[in-house]
């Protein structure tokens, strides 16, 4: 597989990292299926040159966990999730009857079917590949089987910043006016810290990081 997002990678690597504490945030078991030797050494030259960021995704990925358990508990049955990456949520979040829907480009994605597939671990997820902003949110959604009139949380992490304001407008703005009952939690950046012009380098590194650009050759894949 190539072509994958390198940023997917790194994310997934700095999640992993807190399995390993006395009294974790979250669990996630599944993520390290993607992860190698080249995987680590990538995120841990980042972490050093950006610790910031791995804290951040740690208290991130914390937060929508404990946000998207909260919805499925009041009974939403329908989540999607934007820009996807290597999201483990499906494997290990859920409830009965509860169908994730994931948008990703089709690198990502066929990567990731593939290896949870390898592994035996059962998500309920359909996977859309193709670019929200491109090829837009609705039309991609459309032919997934999606109830557009059922409660429906949507998950966007970790995509807005690199996204200009008006294209972030534009998505919220379709959610707004297709669906009856919904939920969104998405994080942001200030336009300072998109520009670069904050002062302080770790906030630009992190932000250089997650344009990482993509692997050219297999990485967590099953042999």
């Amino acid at each position: 597989m190539t072509n994958v997002t390198g940023t997917a990678f790194i994310v997934a690597e700095f999640r992993a990292e807190e399995n390993a504490e006395t009294a974790p945030l979250y669990t996630d078991n599944t993520v390290k299926i993607w992860l190698n030797e080249e995987t680590k050494r990538i995120a841990g030259e980042i972490a050093q040159n950006s610790p910031a960021a791995k804290e951040m995704i740690k208290l991130r990925t914390k937060y929508f966990d404990d946000v998207l358990s909260n919805q499925i508990l009041a009974g939403c049955q329908q989540i999607v999730i934007l820009g996807s990456g290597l999201d483990t949520r499906a494997a290990r979040i859920n409830g009965e009857k509860v169908t994730y829907v994931e948008i990703d480009d089709r690198a990502t994605l066929e990567l990731k079917e593939s290896t949870l597939k390898a592994h035996k671990i059962k998500a309920n997820v359909r996977y859309i590949p193709g670019d929200y902003l491109q090829d837009g949110l609705i039309a991609l959604l459309k032919p997934s089987k999606l109830d557009f009139d059922q409660p429906t949380y949507f998950l966007w992490e970790g995509n807005t910043t690199l996204i200009a304001k008006k294209d972030v407008i534009f998505v919220l703005e379709q959610i707004r006016d297709n669906f009856k009952d919904f939920k969104l939690s998405f994080d942001y950046m200030s336009e300072k810290v998109i520009a670069r012009t904050t002062g302080y380098q770790d906030i630009n590194d992190y932000i250089s990081c997650s344009t990482f650009k993509p692997l050219t050759r297999p990485v967590g894949c099953v042999s």
